[in-house]
């Protein structure tokens, strides 16, 4: 009687338990198949991640020179401003320097300007590293500016 008690009370006595329907062999496969699957779709993830990176690196070599001059003009009339002074020391429009804004990475590059907007412009051979003059944690000079000179030829 305590079996009947038990199957009247359970609403879902007519269901099969798991392992009726499945043996360890289709579990152990559905883990091997779930995992596996995981792994291909991790690494499609990182050869397109690693595709399209080498895209924009390839853009970024593919800049011309004539390209990169007008973008140097183009950044020196955003950045108006020729020299800056950060911690006591004087830093001048086409001075060699390496910036780190924040925390984060290191740039080493020419240093342009600053605008009126307090941002700080330095043009790396990545690219253009711009940010608010009041995050740079330190600017360090490693050569002198470039001659007038070459600036007086570069503008012709």
């Amino acid at each position: 009687m305590n079996s009947f008690l038990l199957q009247e009370m359970m609403p879902f006595h007519d269901i099969p338990l798991l392992g009726d329907l499945l043996s360890l062999g289709d579990v152990l496969f559905a883990v091997v198949l779930a995992t596996g699957m995981m792994l291909l779709f991790r690494l499609f993830r990182i050869f397109i991640h690693r595709l399209f990176a080498r895209r924009m690196q390839a853009r970024m070599r593919l800049l011309a020179p004539e390209d990169f001059a007008r973008l140097l003009a183009h950044c020196r009339s955003i950045f108006p401003v020729e020299s800056v002074t950060f911690q006591g020391e004087t830093f001048t429009r086409g001075m060699k320097v390496r910036v780190t804004f924040g925390g984060r990475k290191a740039f080493e590059g020419e240093f342009i300007g600053l605008n009126a907007d307090d941002i700080i412009c330095i043009v790396a051979r990545d690219g253009v590293a711009t940010d608010k003059f009041n995050t740079v944690k330190a600017l360090v000079p490693l050569s002198a500016p470039a001659s007038s000179d070459e600036d007086a030829a570069g503008n012709d």
